[in-house]
């Protein structure tokens, strides 16, 4: 009888231990799908967010001007656009010959292939003077004169002392004649208006104009070759008033 009632309990039992294990299964899928739905959203959120962070592109590295790095030099002569240029540093003379448009035609060529050294390396507030046909003209006969007073002073000897004084004192004369023609020249130019060039005058000369003073000379230098002189108020160098009052001075 008790084997009987336990029989029949133990049966009855069956079912509901099958129902749990398969709840209990149930709950176990559903947990593992879960999971692995969590895993999946959050391996999705993580690449969208490295794809999303912002990228710092690199910003090369730009070298700073620095005035040091440029010279300035006056040229003048017998070149095609005598003025002030800025160069680089170590430049040589050939590169400023070029900056200032050549050699004109007044150059002196036995100057320019004897003694012009085109490899010279170019300093800082360097003044150069290219000599024309007309300049080492004067200096060759200067030169020849000194050379033949010497000669004749050495093969007279001390009979001819008399005639070595003589030419020494009419050397005199005439040097004294010229530094008087020089100086009257130069007293008639003061008289007459000096026209400055915008195209070939130095910052210098530029400057002597009214209401000029450095930066204005080098911003007028650097807007050349003007073909009018009212160029000057068009390409905005200077001012309509300062323009007027210098008007008289200017050339091109």
């Amino acid at each position: 009888m008790f084997e009987t009632d336990l029989f029949d309990s133990g049966r009855s039992l069956l079912p509901s231990i099958k129902v749990s294990h398969r709840f209990m299964a149930l709950i176990l899928m559903i947990s593992g799908l879960g999971f692995s739905l969590f895993s999946l959203a959050l391996s999705i959120w993580q690449i969208n967010f490295k794809f999303n962070q912002p990228v710092l592109a690199e910003v090369p590295a730009i070298p700073l001007a620095s005035d040091s790095a440029k010279i300035w030099i006056d040229i003048g002569g017998a070149v095609k656009k005598p003025g002030l240029y800025p160069l680089d540093q170590g430049d040589r003379l050939a590169r400023a010959i070029k900056a200032a448009g050549g050699f004109s035609h007044a150059a002196d060529k036995y100057y320019l292939n004897q003694q012009l050294n085109l490899a010279q390396e170019l300093k800082d507030g360097q003044k150069i003077y290219i000599p024309t046909k007309a300049d080492s003209a004067v200096t060759r006969r200067v030169q020849s004169s000194s050379n033949q007073t010497v000669t004749e002073h050495r093969s007279s000897g001390s009979g001819n002392a008399s005639v070595l004084i003589d030419q020494t004192q009419q050397a005199k004369q005439t040097s004294a004649q010229r530094s008087l023609q020089q100086s009257q020249t130069r007293t008639d130019q003061k008289n007459e208006p000096q026209l400055i060039s915008l195209n070939h005058a130095s910052q210098v000369d530029l400057e002597r104009l009214t209401g000029v003073g450095e930066v204005r000379a080098l911003k007028i230098i650097q807007h050349r070759p003007y073909d009018k002189l009212d160029e000057l108020v068009s390409k905005k160098v200077i001012s309509e008033k300062i323009f007027q009052q210098n008007l008289a001075k200017l050339t091109l």
